[in-house]
């Protein structure tokens, strides 16, 4: 398939470049090896005289070719509307029996890879961290407020509407019961917003696909699973909820999933929780039943989303999705209260390791002073004693 790809860009190289293309050169950058196999997703990047310039993707399968033609058709319709938070559709081709769309190349660091990278960094404060992380929210609000610009007046029943398609396609694919469908539908229902609107929204709203460029600028990646919505609202509570999932995955919260969201609902005095609440607040006018609504049907989201890509979803991370929307259904008001969970910076982790290697390396000594002690390494290390002072013994 790369050189097939490679053909079409000689052969189209006005859609690709200004000059004359004298290489061209193909680097697979994912091949989406956690999805069901007909579900993954091929990603090229492509080098044009040397420099990094497309990217090219396309389903392994095409049975999925309309996936990637509704989400060409995103990026058209943001190129239109003159959105500068994302890449430039270039084409969408047919190649073979394969839809491939390029883009424009984004070139930059993913929010993630910062995670990852500062995760593993000797030198990390809590007050570095801190910081840290009020710039990744600070980022996501940003682009948050761009895709918002991007909208069109609306109907609440139509918004009523989607929702109800939303619960009935998670009950569909989740063991949920009738009655916890009927009583999300009735709590997120009776929390409206004013004007109902509609955009486009992203619906995988994660650090993994927002990149720092390198012009300064913050570009959303990714529009595979995007769509006009009436729930654009649930942008932010999918950020936050596929953060605390980031943060808890590296190291950095030492508590379960479960246990980090129930922190962040009842206690945004950690540096973590802080960050993350103050985001909600400026993108939901510091409303509790706002930040609710969103993080139940932001959660179904993410499940329905993730049970599609990957039907072999294992049953604790199903049963860990249904505990998290059950406990954002209990009608509690945000508070102040202590919290259980910390956050964990790398020097405390070498303090721990440091203090289990002087617990060993206490425990061996003692096992050494114990053995040198004993009447059978007294006797032993005498007769090897003299037979060292003996020549006639000494070669033996």
């Amino acid at each position: 398939m790369i050189n097939v790809i490679k053909q079409f860009i000689l052969n189209n190289s006005l859609l690709f470049s200004a000059s004359a293309i004298k290489k061209v050169s193909i680097l697979q950058l994912a091949a989406s090896s956690w999805r069901n196999f007909d579900y993954g997703r091929l990603v090229y990047l492509i080098f044009i005289n040397g420099q990094p310039k497309v990217v090219a993707k396309l389903y392994r399968t095409s049975k999925h070719n309309n996936s990637l033609t509704k989400e060409f058709k995103v990026l058209k319709y943001l190129q239109s509307q003159n959105a500068d938070f994302c890449s430039k559709p270039i084409i969408l081709a047919q190649i073979g029996e394969h839809k491939v769309s390029f883009e424009t190349f984004i070139e930059g660091c993913s929010l993630f890879q910062e995670l990852t990278n500062i995760r593993y960094h000797p030198g990390v404060s809590a007050k570095y961290l801190s910081r840290f992380f009020r710039e990744h929210f600070n980022i996501a609000y940003s682009i948050f407020n761009k895709q918002n610009a991007q909208n069109e007046k609306g109907s609440g029943i139509e918004e009523k509407e989607e929702i109800k398609e939303l619960l009935n396609e998670y009950s569909s694919l989740s063991n949920a019961k009738e009655d916890l469908i009927q009583k999300i539908e009735a709590i997120t229902n009776s929390i409206n917003f004013g004007i109902s609107s509609k955009r486009v929204v992203h619906f995988n709203l994660a650090a993994i696909n927002i990149f720092k460029a390198n012009n300064s600028f913050y570009k959303l990646t990714d529009f595979e699973c995007s769509q006009k919505s009436y729930l654009w609202y649930i942008e932010p509570a999918m950020f936050v909820f596929h953060y605390v999932g980031n943060v808890v995955e590296l190291g950095f919260v030492k508590n379960t999933l479960l246990e980090a969201m129930h922190s962040f609902r009842f206690n945004p005095k950690n540096i973590f929780e802080k960050a993350a609440m103050d985001f909600c607040k400026k993108c939901f006018n510091n409303d509790p039943r706002f930040i609710q609504k969103a993080f139940i049907l932001g959660l179904i989201k993410s499940y329905i989303l993730q049970k599609k890509v990957r039907s072999f979803m294992a049953d604790i991370e199903e049963k860990n999705f249904m505990d998290i929307i059950e406990f954002w259904l209990k009608e509690k008001s945000l508070s102040m209260l202590d919290t259980a969970v910390r956050i964990s910076t790398r020097n405390e982790d070498i303090g721990e390791y440091t203090k289990r290697l002087k617990e060993r390396m206490s425990q061996l000594q003692s096992q050494l002073s114990s053995i040198t002690s004993s009447r059978g390494w007294k006797m032993t290390t005498t007769l090897h004693t003299i037979r060292m002072k003996l020549p006639i013994l000494k070669n033996l």
